[in-house]
């Protein structure tokens, strides 16, 4: 069973396996975009085949970079933006750029709050200055719950996730609950924050192991209540749907 017509991306973390992927099966899934992993070491080569290879498909690859430390330490942060702008300067491979930093992992999150959040957005900011160069996309990955955290720093005060949605093209709202109400109620906000100022939004679903609860993903749901789910989003919202992550999607069905 295949939600249908469900605009859908995925995320790629392991680009070992970049050319291994089943692109008739992301085209089946209607998967429009994709986040693929930036890694530095791999031949470029390896990116410029598989783009070729998700352009046949009228598949959009985003780079996909991002690490808790980058909020510690911003210059973390630049050189996968200069790698990112001279690949597409040269390639053109990328539609835009997909950021995932999760400052609420690190141990000093709660005593270094403000000064985290204040060190990545500067990391947005100085992204949006260089995809607006290239002509990108910027798009970001955000908890849900970003709507009840504030910040007060030199950018002003207000929330988190409205700051986010601000500086980028899209968020993806990580609503990670196995059921369509529970997505929906916690997606309220940002979807609404959205939607007010012109904004894209994708809705993000678990399908890899969790060890925070049986409600938080669908690693452990049948294929058949996983689709009827995101239909049941769908309905409501008309939404893209974003799958974590590629791996662990395709497992749900093995």
């Amino acid at each position: 069973m295949i939600a249908k017509n469900i605009p859908k991306s995925t995320w790629i973390w392991d680009v070992s396996l970049l050319n291994d992927i089943d692109m008739e099966m992301l085209e089946v899934q209607h998967v429009t975009k994709v986040y693929v992993q930036v890694d530095t070491e791999l031949p470029i080569e390896e990116y410029i085949l598989f783009s070729e290879r998700a352009q046949q498909h009228h598949i959009a690859v985003y780079a996909l970079d991002g690490a808790s430390t980058w909020a510690q330490t911003p210059s973390q942060a630049q050189y996968t933006k200069k790698w990112i702008a001279q690949v597409q300067q040269q390639y053109q491979l990328f539609k835009g750029v997909h950021l995932d930093i999760e400052p609420y992992t690190l141990k000093t999150y709660e005593q270094q709050q403000q000064s985290l959040f204040e060190n990545y957005f500067a990391i947005l900011k100085s992204y949006r200055a260089m995809t607006n160069e290239q002509g990108l996309s910027l798009e970001a990955d955000i908890p849900f719950w970003y709507d009840e955290v504030s910040y007060d720093n030199r950018y002003g005060k207000g929330l988190v996730s409205q700051f986010v949605i601000r500086q980028t093209d899209e968020v993806a709202v990580m609503a990670y609950r196995d059921t369509a109400a529970a997505i929906l109620e916690i997606t309220k906000s940002e979807r609404a924050y959205a939607a007010k100022k012109g904004k894209s939004l994708t809705i993000a679903v678990e399908t890899h192991p969790s060890e925070e609860g049986d409600y938080i993903s669908f690693a452990n749901k049948t294929p058949a209540y996983f689709e009827q789910q995101l239909e049941n989003v769908y309905a409501q919202v008309q939404l893209p749907i974003g799958v974590h992550h590629l791996t662990s999607w395709q497992a749900l069905y093995k």
